[in-house]
């Protein structure tokens, strides 16, 4: 049985209304650490109180850490509305 272990790396860094974000997916199989995925959004903007927008690059590599498949988004960050068991909005 071949098991996989994955780690996922956030960095954000906010001055301003700007934020720049990374996360990497970082996978280990048969005791080798590897990127399989990062997302990267160098310079997104604070909208709204609730809202990012901006460009995020989207990068897969494969075990030999080529890229397999790449691209440009366009994304919008809302911010999630979440209660805690018991509370009240």
């Amino acid at each position: 049985m071949n098991l996989v272990d994955l780690r996922i790396k956030t960095e954000i860094e906010a001055t301003g209304c700007t934020v720049s974000m990374t996360q990497s997916i970082i996978k280990k199989t048969a005791g080798t650490e590897w990127i399989e995925q990062r997302i990267r959004g160098a310079s997104l903007s604070i909208d709204a109180p609730d809202r990012i927008t901006g460009l995020v690059e989207i990068v897969r590599y494969d075990e030999s850490q080529k890229v397999a498949c790449s691209g440009m988004y366009e994304a919008t960050f809302t911010q999630a509305k979440t209660f805690n068991s018991g509370a009240s909005p």
